[in-house]
Protein backbone atom coordinates (compact mmCIF):
# COMPACT_ATOMS: atom_id res chain seq x y z
CA UNK A 1 0.00 0.00 0.00
CA UNK A 2 2.90 1.83 0.39
CA UNK A 3 5.05 2.97 -2.29
CA UNK A 4 7.97 3.71 -0.62
CA UNK A 5 7.67 0.15 1.16
CA UNK A 6 10.82 -1.29 0.64
CA UNK A 7 12.62 1.69 0.32
CA UNK A 8 11.69 1.85 4.68
CA UNK A 9 12.62 -1.45 4.95
CA UNK A 10 16.04 -0.73 3.32
CA UNK A 11 17.21 1.87 4.50
CA UNK A 12 15.94 0.81 8.26
CA UNK A 13 18.25 -2.34 7.85
CA UNK A 14 21.46 -0.65 6.68
CA UNK A 15 20.91 1.79 10.02
CA UNK A 16 21.41 -1.39 11.84
CA UNK A 17 17.76 -2.05 12.91
CA UNK A 18 15.79 -5.28 12.17
CA UNK A 19 12.69 -4.78 10.21
CA UNK A 20 10.10 -6.19 11.84
CA UNK A 21 6.64 -6.21 8.90
CA UNK A 22 3.26 -7.02 10.76
CA UNK A 23 0.81 -8.18 7.66
CA UNK A 24 -2.29 -9.44 7.33
CA UNK A 25 -0.87 -11.82 5.12
CA UNK A 26 -3.59 -12.08 2.12
CA UNK A 27 -2.46 -9.71 -0.06
CA UNK A 28 0.95 -9.23 -0.75
CA UNK A 29 2.19 -11.70 0.85
CA UNK A 30 0.87 -14.31 -1.49
CA UNK A 31 3.36 -12.97 -4.28
CA UNK A 32 6.46 -15.14 -4.13
CA UNK A 33 8.08 -12.41 -5.54
CA UNK A 34 7.66 -10.17 -3.19
CA UNK A 35 8.08 -12.72 -0.28
CA UNK A 36 11.90 -13.40 -1.97
CA UNK A 37 12.73 -9.27 -1.94
CA UNK A 38 11.36 -8.76 2.10
CA UNK A 39 13.82 -11.92 2.99
CA UNK A 40 16.85 -10.59 0.57
CA UNK A 41 16.38 -7.47 2.82
CA UNK A 42 16.48 -8.86 6.29
CA UNK A 43 13.16 -8.31 7.29
CA UNK A 44 11.23 -10.76 9.92
CA UNK A 45 7.51 -11.10 9.32
CA UNK A 46 4.55 -11.50 11.67
CA UNK A 47 1.28 -12.43 9.81
CA UNK A 48 -1.76 -11.98 11.73
CA UNK A 49 -2.82 -14.52 13.75
CA UNK A 50 -5.77 -14.60 15.90
CA UNK A 51 -6.48 -18.24 15.17
CA UNK A 52 -4.81 -21.15 13.18
CA UNK A 53 -7.67 -23.33 13.47
CA UNK A 54 -10.93 -22.00 13.28
CA UNK A 55 -11.60 -20.08 10.48
CA UNK A 56 -14.97 -18.26 11.24
CA UNK A 57 -13.40 -16.80 14.04
CA UNK A 58 -10.13 -15.75 12.37
CA UNK A 59 -12.52 -14.08 9.30
CA UNK A 60 -15.09 -12.63 11.88
CA UNK A 61 -12.11 -10.60 13.64
CA UNK A 62 -10.96 -9.01 10.30
CA UNK A 63 -14.26 -8.18 9.04
CA UNK A 64 -13.93 -10.89 6.06
CA UNK A 65 -17.21 -11.93 5.09
CA UNK A 66 -16.09 -14.12 1.71
CA UNK A 67 -14.34 -16.85 4.58
CA UNK A 68 -11.47 -16.69 1.74
CA UNK A 69 -9.08 -14.51 4.23
CA UNK A 70 -8.18 -17.29 6.88
CA UNK A 71 -7.45 -20.01 4.27
CA UNK A 72 -5.03 -17.60 2.22
CA UNK A 73 -3.28 -16.31 5.19
CA UNK A 74 -2.57 -19.92 5.71
CA UNK A 75 -1.13 -20.07 2.36
CA UNK A 76 0.89 -17.39 3.30
CA UNK A 77 1.89 -19.02 6.26
CA UNK A 78 3.19 -22.06 4.43
CA UNK A 79 4.89 -20.22 1.31
CA UNK A 80 7.13 -18.51 4.51
CA UNK A 81 7.82 -21.37 6.10
CA UNK A 82 9.11 -22.76 2.86
CA UNK A 83 11.03 -19.62 1.91
CA UNK A 84 12.89 -20.38 5.00
CA UNK A 85 11.69 -17.22 6.94
CA UNK A 86 11.68 -20.05 10.06
CA UNK A 87 15.23 -21.00 9.50
CA UNK A 88 17.52 -20.69 12.66
CA UNK A 89 19.96 -17.21 12.00
CA UNK A 90 23.34 -18.11 13.04
CA UNK A 91 22.37 -16.24 16.31
CA UNK A 92 19.87 -18.85 16.90
CA UNK A 93 16.67 -16.75 16.18
CA UNK A 94 13.76 -16.94 13.84
CA UNK A 95 12.55 -14.60 11.32
CA UNK A 96 9.06 -15.81 11.37
CA UNK A 97 6.31 -15.87 14.36
CA UNK A 98 2.96 -14.51 15.87
CA UNK A 99 1.12 -12.14 18.08
CA UNK A 100 -1.71 -13.73 19.15
CA UNK A 101 -4.08 -11.41 21.00
CA UNK A 102 -5.77 -13.47 23.36
CA UNK A 103 -9.81 -13.53 24.16
CA UNK A 104 -12.77 -15.92 24.90
CA UNK A 105 -12.53 -16.60 20.92
CA UNK A 106 -9.39 -18.51 20.71
CA UNK A 107 -8.22 -19.41 24.71
CA UNK A 108 -8.50 -23.12 23.66
CA UNK A 109 -5.81 -22.63 20.68
CA UNK A 110 -3.11 -22.11 22.89
CA UNK A 111 -1.68 -24.90 23.71
CA UNK A 112 -1.52 -26.08 19.77
CA UNK A 113 -0.54 -22.58 18.84
CA UNK A 114 2.01 -23.10 21.17
CA UNK A 115 3.27 -26.41 20.25
CA UNK A 116 2.83 -25.52 16.88
CA UNK A 117 5.15 -22.79 16.85
CA UNK A 118 8.37 -24.20 18.98
CA UNK A 119 7.69 -27.62 16.32
CA UNK A 120 8.43 -24.95 13.60
CA UNK A 121 10.22 -22.66 15.08
CA UNK A 122 8.06 -19.93 15.15
CA UNK A 123 8.72 -17.23 17.82
CA UNK A 124 5.28 -16.70 19.76
CA UNK A 125 3.58 -14.33 21.61
CA UNK A 126 0.38 -14.11 23.52
CA UNK A 127 -1.08 -11.23 24.60
CA UNK A 128 -4.12 -9.65 26.22
CA UNK A 129 -6.43 -7.08 25.66
CA UNK A 130 -4.25 -3.30 26.52
CA UNK A 131 -6.74 -0.44 28.44
CA UNK A 132 -6.19 1.64 25.26
CA UNK A 133 -5.82 1.76 21.88
CA UNK A 134 -9.30 0.42 20.17
CA UNK A 135 -9.50 -2.06 23.19
CA UNK A 136 -9.53 1.00 25.18
CA UNK A 137 -12.32 2.97 23.43
CA UNK A 138 -16.11 3.11 24.16
CA UNK A 139 -16.28 1.22 20.87
CA UNK A 140 -15.27 -1.99 22.75
CA UNK A 141 -17.62 -2.50 25.14
CA UNK A 142 -19.84 -4.55 22.81
CA UNK A 143 -16.48 -6.73 22.66
CA UNK A 144 -15.80 -7.04 26.65
CA UNK A 145 -17.42 -10.55 26.61
CA UNK A 146 -14.55 -11.56 24.64
CA UNK A 147 -11.46 -10.70 27.51
CA UNK A 148 -11.04 -13.49 29.56
CA UNK A 149 -11.14 -13.32 33.14
CA UNK A 150 -8.41 -13.71 35.59
CA UNK A 151 -8.78 -17.04 36.56
CA UNK A 152 -8.65 -17.92 32.27
CA UNK A 153 -5.91 -15.65 32.35
CA UNK A 154 -4.18 -17.80 35.13
CA UNK A 155 -4.75 -20.68 33.41
CA UNK A 156 -3.23 -20.27 30.25
CA UNK A 157 -0.37 -19.21 31.86
CA UNK A 158 -0.03 -22.24 33.52
CA UNK A 159 -0.71 -24.24 30.50
CA UNK A 160 1.62 -22.00 28.28
CA UNK A 161 4.42 -22.74 31.12
CA UNK A 162 3.96 -26.62 31.61
CA UNK A 163 4.07 -26.73 27.79
CA UNK A 164 7.41 -25.10 27.33
CA UNK A 165 9.00 -26.71 30.53
CA UNK A 166 7.95 -30.07 30.03
CA UNK A 167 7.94 -30.58 26.39
CA UNK A 168 10.74 -28.29 24.75
CA UNK A 169 12.80 -27.75 27.97
CA UNK A 170 12.42 -23.99 27.69
CA UNK A 171 12.13 -22.82 31.08
CA UNK A 172 11.18 -18.66 30.77
CA UNK A 173 9.33 -15.90 33.02
CA UNK A 174 5.61 -15.45 32.86
CA UNK A 175 4.78 -12.41 32.46
CA UNK A 176 1.57 -10.18 32.43
CA UNK A 177 1.76 -8.96 28.93
CA UNK A 178 3.09 -11.26 26.47
CA UNK A 179 3.30 -14.74 28.74
CA UNK A 180 6.13 -15.82 26.98
CA UNK A 181 8.47 -13.03 26.58
CA UNK A 182 9.10 -9.43 28.67
CA UNK A 183 7.73 -5.93 27.07
CA UNK A 184 9.94 -4.83 24.84
CA UNK A 185 7.60 -2.03 23.52
CA UNK A 186 9.26 1.27 24.21
CA UNK A 187 8.38 5.09 22.43
CA UNK A 188 5.56 4.89 19.72
CA UNK A 189 5.64 7.18 17.23
CA UNK A 190 1.72 7.39 15.37
CA UNK A 191 1.07 8.45 11.61
CA UNK A 192 1.21 11.91 12.29
CA UNK A 193 4.31 12.09 13.95
CA UNK A 194 2.57 12.27 17.64
CA UNK A 195 5.10 10.30 20.38
CA UNK A 196 3.77 8.49 23.29
CA UNK A 197 6.05 6.38 25.66
CA UNK A 198 4.44 3.02 24.14
CA UNK A 199 0.92 1.32 22.81
CA UNK A 200 -0.26 1.05 26.60
CA UNK A 201 0.34 4.81 27.40
CA UNK A 202 -0.99 7.22 24.61
CA UNK A 203 -0.18 10.51 26.38
CA UNK A 204 1.76 12.74 23.54
CA UNK A 205 5.17 13.69 24.74
CA UNK A 206 6.34 15.30 21.83
CA UNK A 207 6.32 14.90 17.73
CA UNK A 208 8.76 13.63 15.73
CA UNK A 209 9.14 16.19 13.39
CA UNK A 210 10.22 18.58 15.98
CA UNK A 211 11.83 16.47 18.85
CA UNK A 212 14.92 13.98 18.54
CA UNK A 213 14.36 10.83 19.39
CA UNK A 214 17.16 11.29 22.40
CA UNK A 215 14.93 14.21 23.90
CA UNK A 216 12.14 12.17 23.56
CA UNK A 217 13.29 9.06 25.34
CA UNK A 218 14.92 11.53 27.79
CA UNK A 219 11.20 13.02 28.08
CA UNK A 220 10.02 9.20 28.77
CA UNK A 221 12.13 8.97 31.78
CA UNK A 222 11.18 12.06 33.43
CA UNK A 223 7.44 11.88 33.06
CA UNK A 224 7.12 8.36 33.28
CA UNK A 225 10.52 6.79 35.56
CA UNK A 226 8.75 3.45 35.22
CA UNK A 227 10.18 2.85 31.59
CA UNK A 228 13.78 3.15 33.25
CA UNK A 229 15.05 -0.23 31.61
CA UNK A 230 17.76 -0.02 34.39
CA UNK A 231 14.97 -0.84 36.28
CA UNK A 232 12.26 -2.39 33.93
CA UNK A 233 10.71 -5.88 35.16
CA UNK A 234 9.54 -6.55 31.92
CA UNK A 235 5.83 -6.37 33.08
CA UNK A 236 3.75 -4.19 30.90
CA UNK A 237 3.33 -1.23 32.94
CA UNK A 238 -0.34 -0.45 32.24
CA UNK A 239 -1.99 -4.06 32.60
CA UNK A 240 -2.79 -6.15 36.22
CA UNK A 241 0.03 -7.26 37.52
CA UNK A 242 -0.61 -11.17 37.84
CA UNK A 243 -0.76 -12.78 40.92
CA UNK A 244 1.91 -14.96 42.15
CA UNK A 245 1.04 -18.26 42.69
CA UNK A 246 1.81 -19.71 46.28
Amino acid sequence: MDKDFFAIIEYTAQKGIQPVIFTDGATMMRDLAFIKRVKDLGASVVPKCDSLYDNEYQNWVVGDETGRYFYERNEVIELLIDEGFNKIEMDGTTRLGFDMVISRGNLSEVADTLTFCRQNNLWIVFSFYLPAGRSGSKEFEKYKWLVPSEEEKTQLRRTIEKIDRNCFGFVHPVLNNFVTMPCVERLQIYGDGRVSPCPGNETCIGHIQTDSIGDLSKKILVDFPGHNPECFEGHCLYRPRIKEDN
